[in-house]
């Protein structure tokens, strides 16, 4: 396809306004991939070496790419190759290669492959340019779009899916504007589309009464019962849908009420799944007066980052997060979004496909503490969405409109007085107040409930090394914190922060990180422990079930040294990506079947490990 002077001027327009500018706005563009934190900014071939002057030497880090032959990649490979050579030669770092949509509607797509082979190879001996393929679903249909990514991804080769519609401004992609006051926000990622709803329209034939204790848990539990189909997943995550909901009392101020609630069908055993957790998020989404997030439609091949504020819903890029751990996304999504923002992320190992991918939030500090097991993260990465973030701004919060007037001095005495009761609780002031949650390893040894050797002892000389008191005196000794919270104005201070050999902070080390690593595989290390949980807050993964699978390891025999030598070892090798590396990301029963040991924490018919915060069955 050959365009005139003019028609590739026009089409160049169209092009740049349809990513949100104008041709005299590039200065603009520029600008705000800079505050956005953009890593690419996708513009015309005739731009990249206007737009490559204008970036050298500003020191900002963004890469260009540009699309050659679009939208219908009729051109010759001859000219496609000599355009991406051009286009490369002038400064882009990323060429799309737009595949013939004849070839495509055909269903030759090896002819694609050969073509996008040779470009690549032409572009490859230009340093930094890199080639992918530019699936543009505005001319496909949802079949033709959908069997391309797939064959693209079983090929292995790098892809972007481009839509048009819509686009307004750089930074938002879809933007929808409504008072969020007591509203269900209802978000379809495939179709780009949001709806508000209401408790009384979603469940109309829901007694009155019962759809009062609809918030958090129970609000999760009822979307999913009600829009799910019950047994195995069909249709993979386009038939899943993923609930966020704040607690009822979320931002009132009462201690441990700040409760966000995450639940969908798992992925693994299409059972239900919600999780609980004390975040920044749940205050976020109460202040706003949003009663629930539903995340719905599978967006294959996109990565959006949904953001929720004041009277505004807004589908943003998420691209600019991929290969980023936990706490480096946390940290680029304040500086691009305000300190004040709360968020959920997807875990960085969800790219590979784990199912033991964890979702992370922030905690009352708004450091990604705060994990979502259960395969929430690759959940997240099938639907297409890469984060949440949730900027309250200067909204009241529940505990500002209740107490407002002669109400507040009534309402400030009752939350004094239910704190007041807290620590005076004999086993909160005793044991979980000093002790923290891992004042249970003691008595629930004593118990014969603390799972020692995989459930298969009951009597071990080191538990005293992982005790409570054990844990407060390693804590301080690392001049690290007892005494924290986790979630805003809670009273009980249960948490701490352990301090390693580096400096680096290993957030709430808790019971079940004792029993289900320390106990469970008869490695009493607190300093290891902290290690590991540092190292699955960091990738994003399911502490428990890769505490199981290195158990199953360890177990083998297949590595010869000391346990806790082995389980080092095992952090190395999820690093480098090895064949133990990747079995191990699959969990505790695919590490089960693979290293050979049978395991009674592995032989239920749900696949899955018992908790450990359970009595021994």
């Amino acid at each position: 396809m050959t365009f005139s002077k003019n028609d590739t001027l026009n089409f160049s327009d169209f092009l740049l306004k349809a990513a949100g500018v104008s041709k005299a706005a590039l200065d603009e563009l520029i600008s705000d991939a800079k505050k956005y934190g953009y890593t690419e900014i996708l513009l015309p071939h005739f731009l990249v070496r206007q737009t490559a002057e204008k970036l050298r030497g500003s020191g900002a880090n963004i890469k260009i790419a540009t699309i050659i032959d679009f939208p219908y990649g009729l051109s010759s490979v001859e000219e496609k190759s000599a355009a991406a050579r051009s286009a490369a030669a002038a400064g882009a770092s990323i060429i799309e290669i737009a595949p013939n949509v004849m070839t495509v509607r055909d269903g030759d797509l090896k002819a694609f492959e050969a073509e996008f082979a040779l470009i690549t190879a032409l572009v490859n001996k230009i340093k930094g340019a890199v080639v992918r393929a530019a699936v543009n679903e505005l001319i496909l249909t949802d079949a033709e779009r959908d069997g391309l990514c797939h064959y693209l991804g079983q090929r292995k080769i790098p892809y972007r899916v481009i839509s048009l519609n819509s686009i307004d401004s750089p930074a938002a992609l879809y933007s929808f504007n409504e008072d969020l006051d007591q509203k269900i926000i209802r978000v379809n990622l495939k179709e780009r589309s949001v709806r508000f709803e209401t408790l009384e329209s979603l469940f109309e034939k829901t007694d009155e009464k019962e759809r009062a204790f609809l918030f958090g848990r129970a609000l999760c539990s009822a979307v999913i019962l009600r829009e799910v189909t019950p047994g195995p997943l069909r249709g993979g995550a386009g038939s899943n849908k993923l609930v966020i909901a704040p607690a009822a009392l979320a931002s009132s101020g009462l201690s441990s009420s700040d409760i966000i609630s995450v639940g969908a069908k798992s992925l693994r055993n299409s059972r239900l799944k919600v999780i609980s957790r004390p975040s920044r998020a749940a205050r976020s989404l109460a202040r706003l007066g949003v009663l629930a997030l539903i995340i719905e439609g599978a967006a294959e091949g996109f990565h959006y980052l949904l953001k929720i504020s004041g009277g505004r819903v807004q589908l943003l890029s998420g691209e600019n997060y991929l290969g980023l751990n936990v706490y480096e996304a946390a940290a680029k999504i304040k500086s691009a979004h305000g300190d004040g923002c709360s968020y959920l992320l997807q875990s960085p190992m969800a790219a590979f496909d784990s199912p033991i991918a964890t979702a992370s939030a922030d905690d009352a500090s708004g450091s990604p503490e705060i994990q979502f097991g259960g395969g929430f993260g690759l959940l997240m990465k099938t639907m297409g969405l890469n984060a949440v973030v949730i900027d309250a701004g200067e909204h009241d919060s529940f505990r500002d409109k209740a107490a407002a007037g002669d109400k507040a001095h009534e309402y400030h005495r009752q939350i004094e007085i239910f704190s007041e009761a807290l620590n005076k609780n004999h086993t909160i002031k005793e044991h979980i107040k000093p002790y923290g949650t891992a004042s249970m390893v003691a008595p629930l040894y004593e118990a014969g409930a603390l799972p020692l050797a995989f459930f298969t002892k009951f009597e071990s000389q080191g538990v005293a090394k992982i005790s409570g008191a054990a844990l407060k005196d390693a804590v301080t000794k690392r001049k690290g914190e007892t005494g924290v919270s986790c979630s805003q104005n809670c009273a009980i201070k249960c948490k701490n922060i352990y301090n390693d050999e580096k400096n680096r902070r290993s957030a709430y080390i808790e019971y079940e990180h004792l029993a289900g690593f320390a106990a469970m595989n008869e490695i009493y290390d607190i300093d290891l422990t902290a290690k590991i949980l540092r190292f699955c807050r960091e990738k994003g993964l399911d502490f428990l079930e890769l505490s199981y699978a290195m158990g199953e390891f360890i177990r083998s025999g297949a590595a010869k040294g000391k346990p806790a030598e082995i389980a080092a070892g095992c952090l190395a090798e999820i690093e480098k990506r090895t064949v133990t590396g990747n079995i191990l990301l699959k969990g505790a029963f695919a590490s089960a079947i693979a290293f050979g040991k049978a395991s009674p924490m592995t032989q239920f018919p749900t696949k899955r490990c018992l908790p450990t915060i359970r009595a021994r069955l």
